[in-house]
């Protein structure tokens, strides 16, 4: 036995040795082709293999390698990717790579858990990093996509401070459903819902209640994604068609914003910044000047005459008065960072920004604290933690619509320029404001600028848990387990004051109003995928399965006070007192399966999946709705002369489905259900009756269908890239209201019976013609072709 066991011991040291013996040690330093600054924590990899290894803070590296001839990838987020090959009798290498100014080595995300160099993607899809988003101070992160993606368009719904944006993408793909993208923060579908203030309650913009869809339309509401701060952004990408957004089934066809913040890594360092300034008055609208009493008479009537008593007449700049303000306004931040990729790295950040609008009380205000940690376990555990919490305040004066002629900007048509509306001191200090004859009620703008509030406060947190684990890692295979649970609440207050002195508030015989609102909301996401990767014949095959939970949880509370004793600024000082509430919640359930193949040297993609969606909102809850998507990417590549015009051509196309959901939420109800109208008097005694739009039992998601084809080209020394993609929409089932008969009992009903198609054209060019260690020229050209048809 001790001979056997000897003999054991001395053939396991034999293939100890041997196995040794097949591997040699590489080290190497990588730098910047231009600064030649040290570039840190670069990844090298062994092409074909899982083989890898993260460099040091200075840029310092050691690999274990086979023997042999073989060949490396070196790669850094922000530069061109290296291939070197390395003789069997080459140890030490020095690399240079080359800052990716056009961004064609990203990695942009493909799948819920998988990602894909955008070189190889066969959708168009936009980025947009932080830095681009700082060059000129944001105030919310919406803006900061203007004009740099193709196909995205943005609107201001106001200019009120503290945001009011609508984001479209690639044409309208709705009529009666959602029509803004999805939005994804670190993991996080988060809510960009916008609650409305029932401004409407005192400027009657909508003509009725303001709980309907026309008065949240002109209650110029604010979009929650206006809560994060831009400083903590570090990309944010856009997911164009159904072609890309497939993976995220029945609430995709309007376009996914991917935003993901920064994480930190290197030496400890904190950065403080403040910035200040202020705002003027873009625009005027601008006044008539009359020549003299006779001809102010011909426009406004012979009461005129009595104000105009000169020649010409006397001009006074109400507008200037209203929108003149230039207050001083700031934004201080500041930033920690640090850490060591593959052990514990972090980010932290605080704000607080004070912009003051140029309309007296109006203004907006955040104050924003950031901490993401990322850190791995044993080198087979990955955990990252985001949170967010955040405070904002906007208050956004009487703008936009109205038909009480309450509106700012609603008054100043009928009141000339003659008419001095500034305000005047009593005796104790007061402001005495004259009333205009011209307006109802005699409403003047800059009292009402002066007197009613109108003021919203949000209190929001964010945060999102991110779980990977590694099962296998080998030199060809690796599977992974990635669970991502996430979770956005806000609590909104708005509040609305209008005193019984303002001229217009006497109208109804109920003077003073005050609105309280309340709405809190909830949504929370949890998910498990599995991704496996297998090397094999210079291909890789990449296959997820994933499944998710949503839920989306909201509800307001609503008090609107009229009639104010003492004009005091409280909802009991009411004599007459309305109270509402709304409720709504969705749950969504989903799975996928995807595979990916890239081969033939890196340059084939082919991608499939399929996602199977249920949800609440829909008539059936229980049934599932499928969503498919298949594409395609080959590079033709020229590398033996990089100074060639083109170095590099993909063609690509890629077909897929996604959906919209039918809404349910505090602005239209569940449209699913035939509504109650409740608090009816009926012979008497209390009771419900049938609102007069049917519901549908059998009411479905928007379904889009898109084919995109296209092509990219770069060029130049990888300084010039044209990206042009074509793509057709057909949006089928889409929700609408129909006629019913009289007979039936309703007016009409929630329908998938209308059709759309989109078409379009998109094109952008990067070009960056002059690179030096100091100063870098970067420009980049947008255009977009949309053309949208109802059937």
């Amino acid at each position: 036995m001790r001979k056997l066991g000897s003999l054991i011991t001395l053939f396991l040291l034999v293939v100890t040795s041997s196995a040794l013996a097949q591997q040699r040690t590489i080290e190497g330093q990588v730098r910047d082709d231009v600064t030649n600054e040290e570039i840190s924590f670069p990844q090298i990899t062994v092409e074909g293999t899982t083989v890898g290894t993260v460099g040091s803070e200075s840029g310092y590296f050691e690999l274990e390698v086979p023997l042999g001839p073989i060949r490396l990838i070196i790669q850094r987020i922000g530069y061109r990717s290296a291939i070197v090959d390395v003789p069997a009798d080459e140890d030490v290498l020095d690399v240079a790579l080359t800052v990716d100014y056009l961004r064609v080595e990203e990695l942009v995300v493909t799948g819920r858990a998988t990602e894909t160099r955008r070189a190889n993607l066969p959708n168009a899809v936009g980025t947009v990093d932080g830095t681009e988003i700082n060059q000129v101070p944001q105030e919310t992160i919406d803006k900061a996509i203007a004009g740099r993606i193709a196909g995205a368009v943005i609107a201001q719904n106001s200019g009120a401070p503290g945001g009011g944006i609508q984001l479209n993408i690639r044409g309208s793909s709705s009529i009666n459903a959602q029509a803004e993208p999805l939005y994804v923060i670190d993991g996080v579908i988060a809510s960009n819902i916008g609650i409305a203030s029932a401004q409407n309650e005192i400027t009657d913009a909508a003509g009725g209640s303001a709980t309907s869809g026309s008065a949240f339309d002109q209650d110029v509401v604010q979009n929650r994604i206006a809560d994060i701060n831009p400083e903590d952004i570090e990309t944010i990408e856009v997911l164009k068609g159904a072609s890309a957004t497939a993976i995220y089934g029945s609430k995709a066809s309007n376009g996914v914003v991917i935003i993901t913040t920064r994480q930190g890594e290197g030496p400890n360092q904190v950065r403080l910044a403040f910035q200040g300034g202020a705002f003027d008055l873009a625009n005027t609208l601008g006044a008539r000047e009359f020549a003299d009493a006779t001809e102010a008479s011909g426009a406004f009537g012979t009461t005129a005459a009595d104000f105009c008593t000169s020649s010409p007449c006397q001009i006074f700049d109400n507008e200037q008065e209203l929108a003149g303000r230039n207050a001083f306004s700031w934004q201080g931040d500041i930033q920690v960072s640090g850490g060591q990729p593959g052990s514990t790295t972090y980010f932290g950040s605080g704000q607080w920004r004070d912009d003051e609008g140029i309309i007296r009380n109006t203004g907006f205000d955040r104050q924003s604290g950031r901490l993401n940690v990322n850190t791995v376990v044993g080198g087979v555990a990955d955990f990252s933690f985001n949170t967010n919490l955040i405070r904002t305040n906007a208050r956004r004066g009487i703008t936009n619509n109205g038909n009480n002629t309450i509106s700012y900007y609603m008054v100043f048509p009928n009141t000339p320029n003659f008419i001095d509306l500034q305000s005047t001191d009593d005796a104790h200090g007061n402001e005495i404001f004259p009333q205009t004859v011209f307006v109802q009620a005699g409403s003047n703008p800059l009292q009402t600028a002066a007197l009613v509030e109108n003021d919203e406060t949000v209190w929001r947190l964010i945060g999102s848990m991110n779980m990977e684990f590694s099962l296998v890692n080998n030199d060809k295979d690796r599977v992974q387990i990635i669970a991502p649970v996430g979770a956005d609440y806000f609590d909104q207050n708005n509040r609305i004051f209008s005193p019984p002195e303002t001229f217009w508030e006497s109208v109804d015989g109920l003077p003073g109003t005050v609105v309280e609102s309340t709405t809190g909301a909830l949504n929370l996401n949890a998910g498990a995928n599995a991704v496996w990767s297998h090397q094999f014949s210079g291909s890789q095959l990449t296959s997820s399965v994933g499944l998710g939970y949503e839920l989306r949880d909201i509800s307001t509370d609503r008090i609107i006070g009229r009639d104010l004793t003492a004009g005091k600024n409280k909802a009991d000082a009411a004599t007459q007192v309305d109270i509402r509430e709304n409720q709504s919640k969705i749950e969504d359930f989903g799975f996928y399966i995807q595979e990916e193949w890239l081969g033939v040297d890196n340059r084939l993609l082919l991608t499939g999946m399929v996602r199977f969606d249920q949800s609440s909102s829909q008539g059936d809850p229980g049934k599932l709705f499928i969503f498919p998507k298949g594409a395609f990417s080959y590079r033709i590549t020229d590398g033996s002369n990089p100074e060639n015009f083109f170095s590099e051509v993909k063609f690509r196309a890629a077909y897929g489905q996604s959906g919209n959901q039918p809404l349910c939420d505090l602005r239209d109800g569940c449209q699913k259900f035939t509504s109650l109208l409740i608090n009816r008097n009926i012979e008497g005694d209390a009771g419900t009756i049938l609102e007069g739009t049917a519901g549908s039992p059998e009411l479905a998601p928007e379904r889009m269908a898109e084919f995109e084809a296209g092509f990219d080209i770069t060029g130049l020394n990888d300084r010039l890239t044209l990206q042009l993609p074509g793509y057709l929409q057909n949006v089928t089932a889409v929700i609408r209201q129909r006629t019913l008969a009289p007979s039936t009992g309703f007016g009409n009903q929630i329908t998938n019976s209308a059709s759309l198609r989109n078409w379009g054209l998109e094109t952008t060019i990067g070009w960056t013609p002059f690179v030096s260690s100091g100063f870098t020229w970067l420009s980049r050209t947008v255009f977009y072709l949309n053309k949208s048809q109802v059937r």
